[in-house]
């Protein structure tokens, strides 16, 4: 069991053109970490917008160290396949916890 966690990418290329052609990869991630690492990884890629020559890219994962892993791989393949066009690159990771949950019909 692990603690439910999200990871966010914002990734900043020379053109638009790059931003495009990474946008690609990401759509085929895991074929990329198939190839890179020998072994089949699942991955959770919720969403990825490209707007000009920036990509944002939300994920999620039920481990914290799952959702850190899949971040550093989006950074390495973005280093290894763009490092001429690769201008600015950030993840951030965000792990929300419940404090206080309540619910109809509890006792208290």
């Amino acid at each position: 069991m692990g603690q439910y966690t999200q990871g966010k990418v914002r990734a900043i290329f020379a053109t638009d053109e790059a931003a495009g052609n990474y946008a690609d990869d990401v759509e085929n991630f895991e074929d990329y970490l198939a190839k890179v690492m020998i072994k089949d990884f699942d991955t959770n890629i919720i969403d990825f917008e490209t707007t000009g020559n920036e990509i944002t890219i939300e994920l999620d994962s039920m481990r914290y160290p799952n959702a850190e892993w899949q971040l550093e791989q989006l950074f390495e393949m973005a280093k290894a396949k763009y490092k001429e066009e690769l201008e600015e690159f950030s993840a951030d990771i965000l792990s929300p916890e419940c404090i206080i949950f309540y619910e109809k019909g509890e006792e208290e």
